[in-house]
């Protein structure tokens, strides 16, 4: 009896365990058909990543093209800039239009004095940037005839362009002038007409016997800084007039 009753106790406990065996594999084959979670919903704080990221380098690469762009545009020259000299009323430096002509420097410096000769200059031509624009005067320049228009040496379809006037070149041009006028036009006689020390010009002064550029530029030098002659006799005072030399020029000039 003992041994049956030991027989019937192990198949129960064998019967348990093969039950409990049984109802875990159950369960677990009920949660494994179950669909699995997503990541969302596994981890909802975790953000959303974009299904297509942007490309960040090509985007980097048109903002720097773009800067680039804006960086060029900003330094390109708006404006010229013109040293306006000589009989204008306002001499000074002017900043002009790009496209501004000799005529809008003349303007920007107030237009030109009484004295000025504007025919000596090509107002039509451009300006030109970083130059000197020099307005000479009458006494300086007395005729017209601006400098021609000079093709530059570049590519044979670039556009004429004027060169820029300068007091160098106007004083070369009213030198050579003065010089070929008062060789043509000297005094040979006081009947012949005489000179007012006190107004006269260079190219006048030259017409005097004895008088060349150099005493011409002393005699005015000496005008200018001694407010002008009180009488013939201060032009002894002048360096270069001595006494034979005064007796010729005297009698060509008057002081009034």
């Amino acid at each position: 009896m003992q041994s049956k009753r030991k027989t019937q106790g192990i198949l129960f406990i064998v019967v348990v365990l093969v039950a409990a065996v049984g109802y875990e594999g159950l369960k677990s084959g009920i949660l494994f058909a179950h669909k699995p979670l997503s990541i969302q919903q596994a981890f909802p704080q975790a953000p959303a990543l974009p299904l297509n990221p942007p490309n960040m380098p090509d985007q980097q690469t048109s903002q720097n093209a773009s800067a680039s762009n804006t960086s060029a545009a900003d330094t390109t020259p708006k404006q010229i800039v013109v040293d306006v000299a000589g009989a204008v009323k306002h001499p000074g430096v002017y900043h002009l239009a790009l496209n501004a002509r000799n005529i809008d420097a003349l303007k920007a410096a107030g237009g030109p004095t009484s004295q000025a000769n504007t025919d000596a200059i090509n107002l039509a031509a451009p300006a030109q940037d970083g130059s000197q624009l020099y307005f000479p005067t009458r006494a300086q320049y007395p005729t017209g005839g601006a400098e021609p228009i000079a093709q530059q040496d570049a590519a044979p379809d670039t556009a004429m362009a004027a060169s820029p006037v300068t007091a160098t070149s106007i004083s070369k041009r009213a030198s050579r002038h003065a010089h070929s006028s008062s060789r043509s036009n000297k005094l040979h006689s006081p009947s012949q007409g005489v000179i007012n020390l006190n107004t006269a010009s260079a190219a006048d002064l030259e017409r005097v016997p004895d008088v060349g550029p150099s005493m011409a530029e002393r005699i005015i030098a000496f005008r200018t800084q001694n407010h002008g002659f009180q009488s013939l006799d201060d032009l002894k005072q002048v360096r270069g007039v001595g006494p034979k030399k005064f007796a010729k020029m005297a009698p060509f000039f008057t002081v009034h």
